[in-house]
């Protein structure tokens, strides 16, 4: 069944990648100068530390906080450290050879997600109070090998997005995520957890495409330049759909609109990345066919 996991809140236990080194925003600090960085720490789930850069000298008060002051800071974004968490995938969390996050989702959950990965290996080890409930190492190795000559000479290749299912729905788990990149730099954009909810079977005719936002420039001379941006992956697809499920199906759509989610469109016979997205539904149209069967045509559009 393809599937819908709206992001769960997130408590960040530990992490191993350099948090920032800024020192606290305080509304009693005195003066701040042009070019000073402070981070303003968030309790609770998501980005934990936001980092801002003072683009006007003046005198530190409670209406000059970073966060809703954006005439005196500029916010640069998440430290390294919580990049994976904030809802951008372009953002990377980065650490020579191998990271190690440990995280506690708010409630029940049976799915972890990790998008713009740059890692050969993912493991993945969850508890239940002391109980290990799940061990595993998940392999990002996509390398096309078709023959012999291609076993010696085709390019490496990863994968960059990856889904674990997690057994058991326990009320509370800790989840502890090791992404290992021998010999090179490990990077994840970014990590969900959630509760997946099936919306149907996808039809063996998904498209995948790219929102490229890259630019090209032409000078006086006539050279043309081109600068290379990020850009967001796009999935589009029909879904069957169990009559019965119509309205069901219709809430669920509903109840995300605007909002970043995990979306599979696999079926329990494919499991291609392409086919996972982190991003938000553009459209969604229901056509109810019959009594028993019903489609659903989607489109989804990945966040950069």
């Amino acid at each position: 069944m393809s599937k819908l996991t709206p992001a769960q809140a997130i408590t960040v236990n530990s992490t191993t990648a350099a948090v920032s080194t800024y020192d606290e925003w305080a509304s009693d600090h005195g003066t701040y100068s042009v070019a000073d960085n402070v981070k303003i720490t968030v309790t609770g789930s998501g980005v934990l530390e936001e980092e801002y850069e003072c683009l006007v000298e003046h005198t530190a008060a409670v209406d000059k906080n970073p966060a809703t002051d954006t005439t005196d800071w500029l916010d640069t974004g998440a430290s390294n450290a919580y990049k994976m968490f904030d809802d951008l995938v372009s953002s990377q969390t980065e650490k020579a050879t191998s990271m190690v996050v440990d995280i506690t989702p708010a409630s029940r959950v049976d799915e972890l997600a990790l998008f713009n990965v740059s890692a050969e290996t993912v493991a993945v080890v969850c508890k239940s109070g002391v109980t290990e409930v799940y061990n595993e190492s998940h392999s990002l190795d996509n390398t096309i090998i078709e023959d012999w000559l291609g076993y010696f000479y085709n390019p490496f290749d990863l994968s960059s997005d990856l889904v674990v299912e997690i057994p058991g729905l326990y009320p509370t788990l800790t989840i502890n995520v090791t992404v290992t990149y021998t010999g090179a730099t490990a990077k994840v954009g970014h990590l969900a957890v959630g509760l997946s909810q099936d919306i149907g079977k996808a039809q063996y005719s998904p498209s995948v495409s790219i929102a490229d936002y890259s630019a090209k420039a032409t000078n006086d001379f006539g050279e043309t330049y081109l600068n290379q941006r990020a850009y967001a992956k796009t999935v589009g697809c029909v879904l069957n759909i169990d009559s019965v499920n119509f309205d069901a199906i219709a809430t669920r759509l509903a109840a995300v609109r605007a909002t970043p989610a995990v979306w599979q469109i696999n079926n329990s016979s494919t499991d291609y990345s392409s086919l996972i997205v982190w991003g938000f539904f553009k459209d969604f149209d229901l056509l109810l066919q019959s009594n028993n069967l019903s489609t659903c045509s989607l489109e989804i559009e990945g966040l950069i």
